[in-house]
């Protein structure tokens, strides 16, 4: 990368981590939490998720502080730590999850866009148009500089948090304790028990807060790299704190059955059974401006990631083609075609919105965990903090329990998607392949015995789970 590309200040790095997250999920929680939840379970959800997330935000800022030469972030740790296929599918799975991601941000925009022309409610022909139109927009925009795309996600924040204000204290407002105390934990509502509750939400709360890596994975191009987890650990509790109260507080206004029967986005409905269809005008635009905002800022993200593992040849070559604007238009133009190609299959299922969010929840929980694997190792192995013992204690105790949250998460995800994920990862094998040509010529060996066991299991999970989907043993 260009030395003369523009780089990236703390307010601009806050503003990447915070739209990439908020911008989608909250305008929907109020239905996704309470499809199969409590209110009481959807507190207990979102402190594990906190703690977790907290954990997750810690273990960036320790890396990107105590580890300030590996500036590719969330790929490059596994890489580091544990070898060159894992780091692959670290940055081949957070990929397909920003890119799957980027779908859903398409059908949830068409869906708000849906309200003032309903024809698209129908999830037909108009939605493959619309979204389709709106993916390559977006790869239009930031084929202009990835430093233009930051200015206008950091100019847009307050727009963003202005529209989140507005709704909470519309939904304060009218707020009834009486209605939000009612069957606090389920009772008599066939959803299961407590704990079941919890996991049912675990998909939708790591949604929330995909995108809390933003600073990392952009951490080539900060001006300061102490500014890398500063910016995470703001933008964790300012999303946080949004998503909490907006899916509590809507608790208030309606009962679960009715929360989870909602149409997306499910924010707008509650607020105009309360305040009147203003108020569901107001939330759809607001849904509007604040996914064009996300969708740009992951657009960069998606593009970035597979450009640097591109030029450390963890990815082929034919990511790291740069444009006069030192824009990755090689990653963007494949990344574009991608969402193409999953637009079409996403817009099959039944819940065209929650099976995009899961599958990239999904994609995104190892590199994740190997994030953690990897901090978890240097500071067992005193390869950081050397002579601080305390801070390496804590911070060996930060990549434990960020490894643990990470497990957790994959139980949480279920046998179906984890099988669904496999068929990802099993399609990234000859792209590995392709990625590693030159160790053949040089007769080294492109897939170690522990590599070749993982390729193997990929495609074997992979079979079964294509096999399953024709027999309809599980769908997305």
């Amino acid at each position: 990368m260009s030395d003369k590309i523009k780089k990236v200040g703390l307010f601009g790095l806050v503003a990447i981590v915070f739209t990439s997250m908020v911008g989608s999920s909250v305008y929907n929680l109020p239905q996704n939490m309470a499809e199969a939840a409590s209110a009481g379970a959807i507190i207990i959800a979102w402190i594990i998720t906190g703690v977790g997330m907290y954990f997750l935000a810690q273990t960036f800022k320790v890396l990107s502080d105590q580890r300030p030469d590996i500036t590719s972030g969330i790929y490059a740790y596994a890489k580091e730590g544990f070898g060159n296929y894992v780091g692959f599918n670290s940055a081949w799975g957070y990929w397909v999850s920003g890119a799957v991601g980027n779908v859903a941000f398409a059908v949830l925009l068409n869906d708000a866009v849906g309200y003032f022309y309903p024809p698209l409610l129908a999830h037909g022909w108009q939605t493959i148009v619309f979204s389709l139109a709106l993916i390559w927009f977006m790869t239009f925009v930031v084929m202009n500089g990835v430093e233009f795309a930051t200015k206008i996600s950091a100019g847009s924040v307050f727009v963003v948090l202005s529209a989140m204000i507005v709704i909470i204290a519309v939904l304060v407002y009218y707020f009834d304790f009486d209605k939000f105390t009612t069957n606090f934990w389920g009772e008599g509502l066939n959803i299961g028990s407590t704990s079941t509750q919890v996991k049912s939400t675990m998909m939708v709360t790591l949604w929330s807060f995909i995108g809390i890596e933003g600073a990392v994975v952009i951490a080539g191009r900060a001006k300061n790299s102490k500014d890398v987890g500063k910016a995470t650990i703001i933008g964790l509790f300012s999303a946080l704190i949004i998503y909490a109260l907006i899916s509590l507080l809507s608790f208030g206004i309606m009962d679960q059955s009715h929360l989870s029967a909602l149409k997306s986005p499910s924010a707008g409905y509650i607020l105009e059974s309360a305040a009147g269809s203003w108020a569901n005008e107001f939330v759809n635009i607001a849904v509007i401006v604040s996914l064009l905002v996300s969708w740009l800022a992951w657009t960069v993200l998606v593009a970035v990631v597979p450009y640097d593992a591109a030029r450390e040849g963890v990815l082929p070559k034919i990511f790291d083609r740069e444009n006069q604007k030192k824009s990755p238009v090689s990653a963007l133009i494949i990344t574009a075609i991608l969402m193409t190609i999953m637009m079409f299959v996403v817009i099959l299922a039944n819940n065209v919105y929650l099976a995009a969010i899961s599958i990239a929840s999904v994609m995104i929980i190892p590199p994740y965990v190997l994030s953690a694997g990897f901090l978890w190792e240097a500071a067992e192995k005193n390869a950081i903090l050397k002579e601080k013992y305390k801070m390496r204690m804590k911070a060996l105790g930060i990549g434990i329990g960020a490894t643990l949250f990470g497990g957790w998460l994959l139980y949480s995800a279920g046998v179906n998607y984890l099988l669904m994920s496999a068929i990802f990862y099993a399609i990234g094998i000859p792209f590995y392949y392709a990625a590693r040509k030159e160790d053949l010529k040089t007769g080294k060996q492109v897939f170690t015995k522990s590599e070749r066991i993982l390729a193997l299991f990929f495609v074997i999970s992979a079979a079964a789970a294509i096999l399953f989907i024709m027999e309809g043993k599980i769908q997305p």
